[in-house]
């Protein structure tokens, strides 16, 4: 039950890419945060995402209105389910993780966002 219960959860906080594509080009007001490194988001990262640095999470818990919405973006998808819930249990209730991370906006968005893989 506990199990269920935990993948209930993690589907209510995943947005496909081709739900956030549709809402980003409808002009809502999302903000895209990309947990990747420095390096990564350097090399590639999709049009409008901030990185994550220390000084915007302290923003982000500190300034941010609590019901602003916002994606979490990594590289496969894994890690940006445990940022995003983090910020769930601080109390802001419209973060997602982008399932599947910026390869899967890749493969299914924008083929200009180019796929990579880390060794």
């Amino acid at each position: 039950e506990q199990i269920r219960q935990s993948h209930e959860e993690d589907a209510r906080i995943l947005i496909e890419p081709s739900v956030l594509a549709k809402r980003l080009d409808a002009g809502e007001d999302i903000r895209l945060v990309d947990i990747r490194s420095r390096e990564e988001f350097e090399a590639v990262h999709i049009e409008s995402s901030v990185l994550l640095t220390q000084p915007l999470m302290q923003k982000i818990l500190g300034t941010w209105d609590n019901d602003q919405r916002f994606v979490v973006i990594d590289h496969l998808g894994k890690k940006g389910l445990d940022a995003a819930a983090y910020y769930l249990g601080h109390g802001m209730p419209n973060v997602h993780a982008l399932r599947g991370g910026i390869d899967a906006w890749s493969l299914e968005v924008d083929s200009a966002v180019r796929r990579y893989a880390l060794n």
